[in-house]
């Protein structure tokens, strides 16, 4: 979570990975992902091992998937945020 009046900046080349079904970025204040074309930012799930390598020591045992995490969500008071050569990977929610 980035609290509101919080600005979290992501460096080119960070590989963020969520966790589980339950994991999410929940922005309330700014984050500042501005990546580059040659070193993009990267979230994307633990399972997804072309990014960051296996990050979760499982080997080839499992694939990743869509909404294998949530996502990124921006709430309403959530200002100034950048995205700029980023990727986002096998994110997605079955919630309706």
């Amino acid at each position: 979570t980035v609290n509101a009046g919080v600005t979290l900046t992501i460096s080119p080349g960070v590989v963020v990975k969520g966790l589980s079904v339950a994991s999410r970025l929940a922005v309330y204040g700014t984050l500042l992902a501005d990546g580059t074309p040659g070193n993009p930012i990267v979230f994307t799930s633990v399972k997804d091992d072309s990014y960051g390598g296996d990050t979760n020591g499982d080997g080839t045992a499992t694939s990743p998937a869509g909404q294998d995490w949530i996502g990124i969500g921006f709430s309403s008071g959530s200002t100034g945020n950048v995205l700029d050569n980023v990727i986002v990977r096998y994110a997605g929610s079955a919630s309706g």
